[in-house]
């Protein structure tokens, strides 16, 4: 135990819990709140036997959790019993999560940005576009009011990389290479920008597609295969790449490009978001945008 000395006084242990138990304990749970239920990434420690009692840094009787839920488990609003808080701390988790959840607010008005305008649906679910099994995005309404987005990613290979399944999001390929990033309301996925992450005929349309859209990174050595957004209630900004062995979506915060091997890519855009879109009207679960 570690001792704060105030000269001649009864020596005191020190409230602050040292580095090396805190990263243990937030490796123990994933780098997120080890409540199941909590998909929180902020992380605090918790002391499951009470400091004010013990006044020790017992890391076997200590779990991460996030402020919110550690704030509740201290008012009682949370009713988790020690034995619970232990069998959280006991479920097995990699060391760096490879799941993230977006929660999207409901409303009455529900919309996916996709470069210079937006995509809704008077149906229930409508693919965006589906260029092979693994490699597709999606929305889908639920009750009218909540946004849920779906969407997948492979590799040149034809391997799924990163699956959305309605706003939950998994890494597939445990790749230090592919890298996740999250925060409350955002998502990113990057990987090198080279094969075989990325097909060898799209990475030669790499510049032309710079030159059409200044919001393409170019200079970079990492592509950016994902960022979604949640930027409002009930509306999701979609960014990312999408590849098959011979075509290709690609969407920046300006552009819709529909690309295709051999082929100049071909760029959709619009007034903006707000001023343009295409609403569904189709067949459930037809498809918006392809390839003939």
């Amino acid at each position: 135990m570690r001792h704060l000395f105030l000269g001649n006084d009864t020596l005191q242990p020190q409230r602050k819990i040292p580095a090396a138990i805190k990263k243990l304990l937030i490796d123990k749970a994933g780098s997120k709140c080890a409540n199941p239920g909590c998909p929180n990434r902020r992380l605090e420690i918790h002391h499951i036997r009470a400091w004010a009692v013990y006044k020790a840094h017992d890391a076997e009787h200590m779990i991460a959790v996030c402020p919110a839920c550690h704030d509740d488990i201290h008012h009682g609003r949370l009713k988790a019993s020690d034995q619970t808080l232990y069998t959280w701390k006991g479920i097995q988790r990699p060391k760096n999560s490879d799941d993230a959840f977006l929660y999207v607010e409901p409303s009455s008005v529900l919309r996916l940005l996709t470069g210079s305008f937006h995509v809704a649906s008077e149906r229930d679910n409508v693919s965006v576009f589906n260029l092979s099994k693994f490699s597709k995005l999606s929305i889908r309404v639920l009750d009218g009011d909540i946004l849920q987005v779906s969407a997948r990613h492979q590799d040149a290979a034809g391997n799924q990389i990163l699956r959305i399944v309605e706003n939950n999001v998994r890494r597939e390929i445990h790749d230090n290479e592919i890298r996740l990033d999250f925060r409350p309301g955002r998502i990113a996925a990057s990987a090198p920008k080279r094969q075989p992450y990325l097909p060898g005929w799209l990475l030669s349309q790499w510049s032309e597609i710079g030159r059409k859209d200044s919001t393409f990174s170019q200079t970079d050595d990492r592509a950016h295969i994902l960022d979604i957004e949640v930027v409002k209630p009930g509306t999701v900004r979609v960014k990312g790449i999408w590849a098959n062995n011979d075509e290709a979506m690609v969407l920046t915060q300006e552009s819709f490009f529909m690309c295709a091997r051999g082929r100049k890519p071909m760029r959709l855009s619009g007034p903006g978001p707000d001023k343009s879109g295409i609403t569904w009207c189709g067949p459930e679960g037809g498809t918006l945008f392809g390839f003939r």
